[in-house]
């Protein structure tokens, strides 16, 4: 593994458990039931990755895209959450590019960088930050619990 490699999977996995740990902290119920699936499936992957000496294997890390997509939508219709929606469509378009890739021949490559690698890092980036989102927007409702737009509804007196 190189050194890019080596730096690029650390700080991803750090990232991971950052936001995981903000999410849980500071998120309500279905945040942190959000990054604790998110983030179990992050530590499960990389688990398997170390003990089976595969660099990436496809059928079980489909396997858990799914999991995870499937456990972000029970979460997003038990608690209403739309950012938890987002989370599960962009882990949906992770599941496709895992699917898309078992069945190319060639990995097709973006300014000498391979294209599912650099999707996958982006779409799991984005993924986080939805949840630090969720996160952020619990706790601001915590503090504000009577927001501007429930006042506008109101009527005059």
């Amino acid at each position: 593994m190189s050194l890019f490699n080596l730096i690029t999977v650390l700080g991803l996995a750090l990232l991971a458990a950052g936001c995981c740990g903000f999410a849980m902290v500071k998120g309500g119920p279905a945040e942190r039931y959000g990054a604790g699936i998110y983030g179990l499936a992050w530590f499960g992957v990389a688990g398997y990755e170390f003990f089976s000496g595969q660099a990436a294997p496809s059928v079980p890390i489909l396997g858990f895209d799914l999991a995870v997509a499937i456990g972000f939508l029970i979460l997003a219709v038990r608690f209403n959450s739309l950012w938890l929606g987002a989370a599960m469509i962009m882990q949906g378009a992770v599941f496709g590019l895992h699917v898309s890739r078992l069945t190319e021949d060639t990995e097709p490559r973006l300014f000498g960088l391979h294209f599912y690698v650099l999707a996958m890092n982006v779409i799991s980036v984005l993924i986080l930050f939805v949840m630090v989102g969720a996160a952020l927007t619990t706790q601001h409702r915590r503090k504000h619990p009577k927001a501007d737009d429930d006042q506008m509804w109101e009527p005059a007196t």
